[in-house]
């Protein structure tokens, strides 16, 4: 999905890597620490990039947020974290595995799914080992890093942003923020209604609940249908967007949502309900004239965000 790309300069800001539970990481901007007082906060933006993409969209997307973070005159280090998603970038086994039902993928749901669990379950692991590979970093650059308080935000895009609000459900604990960018919050409503363009109960159900309420026999799928969206897979993928909906942990949590007010790969209504679920600390914008995409626009709204942590 190239639309994610923003051009540019490579050399703007640092890039480091490390291995961290056998994955390639990525820290980006982290040399300004060697310039601020060792007791200052540091925010740790952790980035994960959209289906079909690598950690190099992750990169653009980062680079934009960073430039104009020190361009607004912040003094707060920010560095942005990413990795290549399972089955992404240097990780890619099966490129097929990664394309939506319009492009043959008979597993769309299950594939698609599965990473996102996995996906959030590997950024989990990273919040909690990214400070201490950073010291090691800075230390082998004479930079001492015992006394810096790191404040953890996490923010993904599309594929990304729906492993966000899976990781925030279940980690919220480890975070002071989240931003999911063109992401969602009911994946049984996302996929059932990419699966049957027409659904003819689409609005009567969303207008109360998602589609993770209703059981799958009220689905009438057609027997192909049925392979493609099997039984099990929406009973198991219905309560984990029940616990999304009724157990999603601290409120304290600030949230930033952002999406395309023209975006009909993953609309905003079928994140409507949880917005208005979850009023605490929100932010939400719908961008007019924006389809499935990472905008400029949108970047701002992320600087604002941060600046406003406090």
């Amino acid at each position: 999905m190239s639309n994610f790309y923003f051009q540019i300069d490579p050399l703007a800001h640092s890039e480091h890597t490390a291995i961290i539970g056998g994955v390639k990481t990525y820290f980006y901007g982290l040399s300004k620490l060697a310039d601020v007082a060792p007791s200052l906060d540091v925010l740790l933006f952790f980035l994960m990039h959209g289906r079909g993409e690598s950690h190099i969209a992750s990169q653009s997307v980062a680079f934009r947020l960073m430039t104009k973070w020190y361009s607004a005159g912040q003094t707060t280090p920010l560095v942005c974290i990413t990795i290549d998603n399972p089955n992404h970038g240097a990780r890619l086994v099966d490129d097929h595995a990664n394309n939506a039902w319009n492009k043959g993928n008979q597993n769309h749901a299950l594939d698609m799914v599965s990473i996102i669990d996995t996906t959030a379950n590997e950024y989990a692991m990273l919040v909690d080992y990214a400070p201490a590979y950073i010291s090691t970093l800075l230390s082998l650059e004479g930079v001492a890093s015992d006394a810096f308080c790191f404040r953890n935000v996490v923010s993904g895009i599309s594929l990304g942003g729906h492993a966000t609000v899976r990781f925030a459900q279940r980690n919220t604990a480890k975070v002071e923020a989240i931003v999911p960018i063109i992401g969602c919050t009911d994946l049984s409503s996302l996929l059932l209604n990419r699966l049957r363009k027409t659904y003819k109960t689409e609005f009567a159900h969303l207008t109360n609940f998602g589609l993770w309420n209703v059981l799958y026999e009220e689905l009438e799928l057609s027997a192909e249908d049925q392979v493609k969206y099997p039984k099990r897979f929406h009973d198991f993928l219905a309560e984990k967007d029940r616990q999304v909906m009724e157990e999603f942990g601290n409120t304290q949590t600030k949230k930033l949502f952002l999406f395309g007010a023209d975006d009909v790969l993953v609309s905003e209504k079928y994140s409507k309900l949880w917005l208005e679920n979850h009023p605490e600390g929100l932010q939400s914008f719908s961008l007019s004239g924006v389809g499935h995409t990472v905008t400029e626009e949108m970047v701002s709204h992320i600087q604002v965000f941060l600046s406003l942590l406090g």
